[in-house]
């Protein structure tokens, strides 16, 4: 997975924000925040992934940083807070079903994670 992710990133730190934000984001998404979290902490220490530029190294670890903790809503399973607020929601009987939480977050924490991206991106740059 390290050797993926650092790839042609390195000198890039642009694509390695951009590269290593959007793959926590699904990861995430799939596993949940916290083991993607356990897993990416492993993944930065990686040989592949430290030798790459100062720039690069840090555009990858702030990507991460980002990626778990803005789209860990965007689905029910990529939070444990979600999963919460679904059964609080049930329990109330409120008219929210799981398509629209996922909908809503798709459409929402999509936005921030490209605004966030964008701006750690130029952030790497300068």
């Amino acid at each position: 997975m390290a050797v993926f992710l650092s790839s042609g990133v390195a000198g890039q730190p642009v694509a390695s924000a951009l590269c290593f934000g959007f793959f926590t984001v699904m990861l995430c998404n799939l596993v949940n925040n916290q083991p993607a979290s356990i897993l990416l902490s492993r993944v930065l220490l990686e040989p592949c992934v430290q030798a790459l530029d100062f720039a690069s190294r840090q555009a990858a670890v702030l990507g991460c940083i980002l990626g778990c903790n803005l789209a860990a809503n965007m689905t029910p399973i990529g939070a444990l807070a979600g999963l919460l607020f679904l059964r609080l929601v049930e329990i109330h009987k409120a008219p929210l079903t799981v398509a629209d939480f996922v909908k809503t977050g798709l459409t929402l924490n999509t936005l921030v994670c490209v605004v966030g991206f964008v701006i750690l991106a130029g952030e790497s740059v300068f």
